[in-house]
């Protein structure tokens, strides 16, 4: 492994509970209940990508820049003061950083928030490259994403590994070639035989992991 990539939300900061009720607990003020084919749509979606499909299908009185701007107050305060780092992850950093493996955070949350991580938990040097969703084009299930990542790190992609809890990015790295690590502890439940069928390695958190075998992949 010369390169290991990590998602945020659900992999290394315990923030999907939140996540997976922010856009839903937002339309008790208009009075909406959310149905199933809503959920099902957001989790696929960034938050601002959610919000102009929520605004359309409930046709909400309110514009996309108000939405975003409330619920991002609410996302702010998370990560300042409410999300936790799952256990085990700067253990897991050191140990990559002291073999000289690069890390690259690749996350769909925004800049803003991925900054006060980055700050908050003292990872602001860790990471060689971060993705966000708003400093680049494209997302996770694009093939791209990965290929442009191996390219600028001039890596194969057999000797890099995804740390992902959700299904789609694994399919489009496995796609690519890289390696998995499925974290499922967050993972919908819907999802967990696609993981088998993408996961060279599946462990509930991070805290779980061997790191010999991580080492093996």
């Amino acid at each position: 492994m010369k390169l290991a990539i990590f998602d945020m939300d659900g992999t290394i900061i315990d923030s999907i509970p939140f996540w997976n009720n922010i856009v839903v607990d937002y339309l008790k003020r208009f009075d909406k209940v959310p149905n199933r084919e809503l959920k099902e749509r957001l989790r696929d979606l960034t938050l601002k990508d959610g919000i102009i499909y929520m605004i359309d299908y409930y046709k909400l009185n309110t514009t996309v820049e108000q939405v975003l701007y409330e619920l991002n107050l609410m996302l702010d305060k998370m990560y300042r003061e409410g999300f936790e780092l799952k256990e085990g992850t700067k253990e897991l950093f050191e140990e990559l950083k002291n073999r000289n493996i690069k890390l690259c955070l690749a996350t769909a949350t925004a800049t803003v928030h991925v900054d006060t991580m980055l700050d908050r938990f003292g990872f602001r040097e860790t990471f060689d490259k971060v993705l966000t969703s708003d400093n680049q084009d494209l997302h996770k299930n694009d093939p791209k994403y990965f290929k442009n990542l191996l390219e600028e790190f001039n890596i194969s992609p057999e000797d890099a590994v995804l740390f992902e809890d959700s299904s789609y990015s694994m399919k489009t790295a496995k796609e690519c070639g890289l390696k998995v690590v499925a974290l499922t502890k967050d993972t919908d439940r819907r999802t967990l035989d696609e993981v088998e069928k993408y996961a060279d390695l599946k462990v509930s958190q991070i805290k779980d992991l061997d790191i010999e075998k991580l080492l093996e992949l």
